[in-house]
């Protein structure tokens, strides 16, 4: 092969590897999206597509609070991907004293929805009490939602 082939070779690949950098952003193109799920009281307050998590978890925390009236707490953060929370409620009882019915809250992130909630749903683990708790409501999702730019 002569130099100025060589040269033509050298000159395509490096064109073919700044085209492919090029290209494998243009999926982020919108750049980052954020989200978040805060939740207080069995109620959920979401945000989703924000350009900052501070930006969503305020907007979360808001939305939350409006629908609970009550303290909310950010469960989930979302960048670029989906976000799930589950939530199941248990009682804490030893003997004749019993605890107000609480809920417990488990969250998952993921590349879509589904991927998602199985991820909140493997932290949740099985519906089952133990010896000093009782399960007053299995669990269920509470709010499931993906960026635009998700997967």
């Amino acid at each position: 092969m002569s130099f100025s082939s060589k040269s033509l070779l050298a000159t395509m690949i490096a064109a073919a590897a700044l085209l492919g950098v090029t290209g494998a952003g243009a999926a982020h193109a919108t750049g980052d999206l954020y989200g978040a799920i805060a939740a207080g009281a069995s109620h959920a307050g979401s945000a989703v597509d924000y350009s900052s998590q501070p930006a969503a978890d305020r907007a979360a925390l808001a939305a939350c609070a409006r629908v609970s009236g009550t303290q909310c707490i950010i469960q989930t953060r979302i960048h670029n991907d989906c976000g799930a929370v589950i939530e199941r409620d248990a009682q804490i009882y030893f003997f004749t004293l019993q605890a107000p019915v609480q809920p417990m809250y488990f969250s998952g992130n993921g590349p879509s929805r589904a991927a998602a909630e199985r991820k909140a749903r493997s932290l949740a683990g099985p519906d089952g009490g133990t010896g000093i708790m009782r399960i007053t409501r299995p669990a269920f999702i509470l709010d499931t939602l993906c960026t635009a730019n998700a997967g």
